[in-house]
Formats: C-alpha cells, structure tokens, sequence
C-alpha cells in the first residue's frame, strides 16, 4: 500500500519538524527528542510493514495514538492550534487512513 506509506512518512515529518520547531523557538530539547522517537517508530514500522505489515503497521498505529492522546491533552490544557490541534487532526487522519488500508487489503 504506497499511499499508505506515504501518508505516514508525511505524518513522521509533519512530527520531526514540529520538534525541530519546539526546540528552535522554544528551545525545547524535549520537543526534538519525542519527535525524534515518535518518527523513528513510524518509520520504522512502515518498513516493517514490507515485510509483516500486521507487526509495522501496528507500530504506526501506537505512535499514532500515544501522539493523539498526547496533543489532545495539551490542546484540552492551552487550546493552541500549532502544534497541538495541527497534530490531533493529522493523528486522526492517520488512523482512519490505517482503517482504510485494512479493509481494503486484499485477504491471503
């Protein structure tokens, strides 16, 4: 599924450059360090997924979601919209992208 990849390097990015941004106006070295990890884990699962797309995209989808749980949370506490409603929307597109690459899979 090459546009489900897509999707989700673009959604690592969209993560590695909100860190980037933390640290540069924030200074924040904890911005860049869980955007660092946070991509690494999709992209790492998404090159799993190659190989055993139930193992990678799982991955995926439990960076995805500690990355929802965590921005929803901060957008509850301070209502900013960068980076936290920016990344709840793309953590909710994600996942319903990953729905919709399961049922379309094709069964084995």
């Amino acid at each position: 599924m090459a546009w489900l990849n897509g999707v989700i390097v673009a959604y690592a990015l969209l993560s590695l450059g909100g860190g980037i941004a933390g640290y540069v106006s924030k200074g924040s070295f904890a911005s860049v360090g869980a955007a660092i990890v946070t991509a690494a884990l999709l992209l790492g699962g998404t090159a799993l997924a190659k190989s055993n797309a139930g193992m990678g995209y799982g991955i995926v989808t439990f960076g995805t979601v500690a990355t929802l749980g965590f921005f929803g949370m901060r957008y509850a506490q301070k209502g900013t919209v960068w980076p936290a409603l920016v990344m709840v929307i793309a953590s909710v597109v994600v996942l319903g992208c990953l729905v919709a690459g399961h049922f379309m899979k094709k069964p084995a």
